[in-house]
């Protein structure tokens, strides 16, 4: 999983850019435990995300409100590079 870019209050994570494909276990979605092994790149993400949420579930806010986040999950192609000369960026866009 990679930090790509923080978007306003969220940031966004990006699975599976490297290109290399290992199989996923049904058994994994289930086990928060199994994430950094070799899971499939969808699954690695999905865990994460599931981990992420229940992380937050346990936190309190300085208000005395439950920490609350959200979570998506986006398919599909990308494309990546460098943008700008001044001040250049790593940039990921998708469709």
């Amino acid at each position: 999983l990679w930090k790509v870019e923080t978007i306003g209050d969220a940031f966004m994570v990006a699975s599976g850019l490297d290109g290399v494909r290992t199989k996923s276990r049904a058994s994994a979605i289930s086990d928060p435990s199994r994430i950094g092994s070799s899971l499939c790149p969808a699954t690695a993400a999905v865990l994460f995300g599931k981990s992420a949420l229940a992380a937050a579930r346990t936190l309190t806010m300085p208000n005395s409100m439950q920490c609350q986040i959200r979570a998506g999950v986006h398919t599909g192609d990308v494309c990546s590079g460098v943008v700008g000369s001044r001040m250049p960026r790593y940039c990921l866009f998708g469709d």
